[in-house]
């Protein structure tokens, strides 16, 4: 699904529950960070890995408010693709339930 905006963003993400969200931080109205916070304040939300995709050069203190709400930032410039499927694979190994041994035996 496609949100063309923040609160759109938002809207969906509430209604929906998505596996991942891929985020760029300039829109009109709702920008990226107020989506974040908007998202990590909600306990159903809080828990949806985001991945920022933006030409957006983020200052440190832009980076620090995003308060560790996100799982990977990737600039638009150069291998967007690669680093994309990158960072969709790293969330999920990260996500996938650990199998004790012999589980499947």
């Amino acid at each position: 699904m496609k949100a063309y905006g923040g609160q759109k963003a938002i809207d969906l993400a509430l209604s929906q529950a998505p596996d991942l969200i891929i985020l760029d931080m300039m829109m009109p109205q709702v920008d990226g960070f107020q989506v974040i916070r908007r998202l990590a304040g909600d306990s159903q939300a809080c828990d949806i890995p985001v991945i920022i995709c933006t030409a957006m050069d983020l200052s440190d203190e832009e980076t620090e408010r995003l308060n560790g709400q996100i799982q990977s930032v990737i600039q638009k410039t150069g291998h967007v693709k690669e680093e994309l499927l990158e960072a969709i694979k790293r969330i999920e190994r990260f996500r996938m339930p650990v199998q004790k041994e012999g589980a499947n035996s």
